[in-house]
């Protein structure tokens, strides 16, 4: 009798991509060629394109620094840092 290898679930499937923020954030977000979702969790986002566009544009707060996420292989989570 041949020994069966378990069913395990693919970690890549559950890996995220995070970056935190500290204070109040201002910054153009724009994303493009990402595999996974994109989770936005920071306050005053006003999205500039369709949320389920390929390719993502946002203001956050005022505006101001570019933050450009492209090419990535998982889902992507922005968030705030208390």
């Amino acid at each position: 009798m041949k020994k069966q290898r378990p069913k395990t679930t693919d970690d890549r499937l559950h890996k995220i991509l995070e970056a935190t923020f500290r204070g109040e954030l201002n910054a153009q977000l724009s994303t493009d060629s990402i595999s996974g979702k994109l989770f936005i969790e920071v306050p005053n986002v006003t999205m500039q394109s369709s949320p389920d566009a390929s390719a993502i544009r946002a203001l956050i707060g005022k505006g101001g620094p570019p933050i450009s996420i492209i090419g990535v292989s998982q889902s992507v989570r922005l968030a705030q840092d208390n």
